[in-house]
C-alpha cells in the first residue's frame, strides 16, 4: 500500500486531524500549519480576517516561489498551477474576502480584545505557513 492510501486509511478510520499528524505524507511544518488553521476557523472574524490575508497575500508569495525554483522541468505542471492561481487571486478572491470582512464588522459588536485575538491567531497561521514554504522552497530547489 502507499503512503496515500495509508493517509486516507488513517483519515477514514481516525479523522483528518489524527490522519495529518499520523502520517508520513505531511512534513512537521505542514501539520502545524494545517493545526494552526484548524484553530483559526473555529472563530468567524479570525476566519474572515484569514480568508481576506491568505488572499491578499498569496498572489506575492507565489510570485517569489515561481521566482526561486530551479529550472528542472519536472516542476513544469506545479509552475502552471502557481501561475493560473496567482491570476485567479489577484482578480476574484481578494476584493470579495475584502467585501465580506467589511459586512462581517458592521454586522458584529467585536471589542478590541476579540479583533486583537483574531489577528494573534492569524499571525500564528502565517508563521506557520511561512514554515512550511520555506520548507517547500529547500525541497524544490534540491538538484
Amino acid at each position: 500500500m502507499d503512503e496515500v492510501q495509508k493517509f486516507h486509511e488513517l483519515d477514514r478510520e481516525y479523522g483528518i486531524e489524527k490522519a495529518i499528524n499520523l502520517s508520513t505524507l505531511w512534513s512537521p511544518e505542514l501539520a502545524n500549519y494545517y493545526n494552526k488553521v484548524d484553530e483559526c476557523v473555529s472563530n468567524p472574524l479570525s476566519t474572515f480576517l484569514l480568508i481576506w490575508a491568505m488572499e491578499f497575500s498569496i498572489p506575492s508569495t507565489y510570485h517569489l516561489m515561481l521566482d526561486s525554483f530551479n529550472e528542472s522541468v519536472k516542476y513544469n505542471d506545479f509552475k502552471v498551477f502557481l501561475e493560473k492561481h496567482i491570476g485567479h487571486d489577484e482578480c476574484d478572491h481578494g476584493p470579495a474576502t475584502l467585501e465580506w470582512l467589511n459586512i462581517l464588522l458592521a454586522n458584529n459588536n467585536y471589542s478590541n480584545k476579540d479583533i486583537g485575538d483574531a489577528i494573534l491567531c492569524v499571525s500564528e497561521v502565517f508563521n506557520a505557513r511561512v514554515a512550511t514554504y520555506n520548507k517547500l522552497e529547500s525541497i524544490l530547489n534540491k538538484p
